[in-house]
């Protein structure tokens, strides 16, 4: 994983300031300076802009032309990919050689209103072939889920997005 990076994830303030820095055009210079500023009106407009509608450090790069970014600094600046986290779906009763995950695909107009969303790990699996081998790491939970001994108990069972397939 250490060699994949979060490309969509939203500019940070301090990411723009460094961009500014590499920018020639004094006018975009200067917007890049105010969406970085501590001051509350900028770091409002920071919001707005940049945060809310999750706009990227590339999408900063193709809305500031003149800012001559090296790409090593480029790729400095973004975090690593984070792991995502599916649940198994699959009983080890039925087949314990065998696992799946059920995973939603996202795909539509990016917040930011700039080109498509893609998630990064659901549209890989959307397009890998059926049969391929996927690396994956499974964790036991940490606290294992047992069901009530009396079959006819009611459960209710509340799955927070990676809880229960």
């Amino acid at each position: 994983m250490s060699d994949y990076v979060e490309l969509q994830d939203p500019a940070t303030r301090p990411q723009i300031h460094l961009l500014a820095t590499f920018t020639t055009c004094p006018p975009e210079h200067e917007q890049l300076l105010s969406l970085a500023s501590d001051d509350p009106e900028h770091v409002a407009r920071y919001r707005e802009v940049i945060l809310t509608p999750r706009v990227s450090l590339l999408d900063v790069l193709e809305t500031y032309p003149s800012c001559a970014l090296p790409f090593n600094i480029f790729l400095e600046m973004l975090s690593p990919l984070r792991p995502r986290y599916y649940s198994i779906s699959s009983s080890a009763l039925a087949d314990p050689r065998h696992c799946t995950a059920t995973v939603g695909v996202v795909e539509g107009p990016a917040r930011s209103g700039r080109g498509l969303y893609h998630g990064a790990c659901a549209c890989y699996l959307a397009t890998t072939e059926a049969g391929a081998t996927v690396s994956a790491l499974i964790q036991a939970p940490s606290t294992p889920f047992r069901p009530p001994a009396e079959p006819l108990t009611p459960v209710i069972m509340v799955g927070p997005g990676t809880g229960v397939a």
